[in-house]
């Protein structure tokens, strides 16, 4: 088997080059956009998108009550031993300490 001639293609062409540059950047300034915006949302898994969450308390709160929130029951506590806390009144979530929301009264 002989090769008897080979083909080399080539172009002076800049606009092939400058339009795969073009394609390239855009996809890395996209790639960066989705990858910053994503960085930067509330979570929404875990316990974790609970934090800032307000809702009502459905028992009283003193030391310890519960909350429901999204459909799910809570147990709660009170930030500090001196709160109390009524049942229907407003409650901002704080923090938690294993599956115990810590709660604080939204002043209205």
């Amino acid at each position: 088997m002989e090769i008897n001639e080979i083909y080399i293609v080539m172009t002076d062409s800049w606009t092939d080059s400058l339009l795969a540059i073009v394609v390239v950047v855009v996809f890395l300034i996209f790639g960066l956009y989705a990858s910053i915006k994503l960085r930067l949302t509330k979570p929404t898994t875990g316990s974790e998108y609970l934090i800032g969450e307000i809702v009502k308390a459905e028992t009283d709160i003193t030391q310890e009550g519960t909350v429901r929130i999204k459909g799910e029951i809570w147990n709660s506590r009170t930030e500090n031993e001196e709160e109390s806390i009524k049942e229907g009144e407003s409650v901002e979530v704080i923090g938690k300490d294993g599956l115990t929301l810590i709660v604080r009264k939204v002043k209205e």
